[in-house]
């Protein structure tokens, strides 16, 4: 069996936008940096992201609880990068299949345009 880790992060679309003391910046880019380190030893094959919709993909007409993207667009807010994501369409498929088999209520998306929830988290790079 595959080995599995979990690293978290929250996010904030303030960031870079509403500057705090220093002290809070150093302290949440060692955080950073901590997690940077321990990914890249790690050395995953596979990354999944778990992140908030802030009705920029969904909607109350059609919010799952969880969806599932084969393909995700990030739409660019709060200074993160605009465009297509980099998205393993086998893998997610075959969680998608995974999790419907064992009665989890997902969704799945050929096109799940995402925020900052999504990107700012994959762009926190050193």
């Amino acid at each position: 069996m595959a080995a599995t880790a979990l690293v978290t992060m929250s996010h904030s679309p303030l960031m870079g936008r509403n500057q705090p003391a220093d002290e809070v910046v150093d302290a949440v880019e060692a955080a950073f940096e901590g997690a940077r380190g321990f990914i890249r030893d790690f050395g995953p094959d596979l990354v999944v992201v778990f992140a908030p919709d802030h009705y920029n993909g969904v909607f109350y007409s059609l919010m799952p609880p969880f969806c599932i993207g084969a393909a995700a667009n990030s739409i660019g807010d709060y200074d993160t990068e605009a465009g297509p994501l980099d998205v393993d369409r086998d893998a997610a498929t075959a969680l998608a299949r995974h999790a419907l088999s064992r009665d989890l209520d997902v969704a799945f998306s050929e096109r799940l345009d995402v925020d900052h929830g999504v990107a700012q988290a994959l762009e926190v790079r050193p």
